[in-house]
């Protein structure tokens, strides 16, 4: 439900700013590539995940995503690592570690939980390096919303395969609250940011060399 909502929200977002909708055939292939990462992967892995350690936790495990980018983004990227990005990567995994530390018994008790919830990270990482060098012709919004669309497929099938409907008890105020905001804030607004700021603040080899011709002319 959150990403079908994120998707049609996005789609609108695109046509009130001007955007077509229209993904040119060239891009369809690195399309289905980033959804598979960014959404499929991230999604059934980080629902298992989350099924199996404690929320808190599993959050603070699947949020580490910029760290594995960060990583990838020097082999694949071109990116250097330089003295202050290793600092900060020493941190962020520092932090993670202590944070994590004091239910580290939980996390050993389903080990399982943790390895998906970090699979997620790494996925969405990778997602996020594989979506950078690519020259879309779509904005980010309509990108963002086709990743939500094309990747959601799989959830749903597996829905349909493996879920089961929601219990009329549990749907309450609270519960309609949580899904109207999940579907709202997190699917719309951040996903759409977090595109857009890969886009302006991690160059790519593209981008550096049009910089560099650019200061060469």
């Amino acid at each position: 439900m959150c990403l079908g909502v994120g998707a049609l929200g996005l789609f609108a977002v695109a046509k009130a700013a001007g955007q077509s909708l229209v993904v040119p055939r060239r891009d369809w292939k690195m399309l289905a590539v980033v959804a598979a990462l960014n959404i499929t992967g991230w999604h059934l892995l980080s629902a298992l995940g989350i099924s199996l350690i404690p929320a808190s936790r599993a959050s603070i495990l699947a949020y580490t995503m910029p760290l594995w980018a960060a990583l990838m983004a020097a082999p694949f990227l071109g990116e250097r690592l330089t003295v202050f990005r290793v600092a900060g990567l020493a941190l962020g995994m520092t932090g993670m570690a202590v944070l994590i530390g004091a239910e580290l018994a939980t996390v050993r008790a389903a080990p399982w939980g943790a390895l998906s919830m970090i699979a997620a990270a790494v996925l969405w990482g990778a997602g996020t390096v594989a979506y950078k060098p690519h020259r879309w012709s779509t904005g980010t919004a309509a990108l963002t919303g086709w990743q939500m669309a094309v990747g959601g497929v799989p959830v749903f099938i597996g829905f349909l395969l493996f879920g089961h409907a929601p219990e009329s008890a549990a749907l309450n105020w609270q519960a309609w609250a949580g899904l109207i905001y999940s579907a709202t804030i997190p699917m719309v607004f951040c996903h759409w940011a977090w595109f857009r700021l890969v886009v302006l603040l991690l160059p790519g080899p593209f981008e550096r060399r049009k910089s560099n011709a650019a200061t060469r002319s």
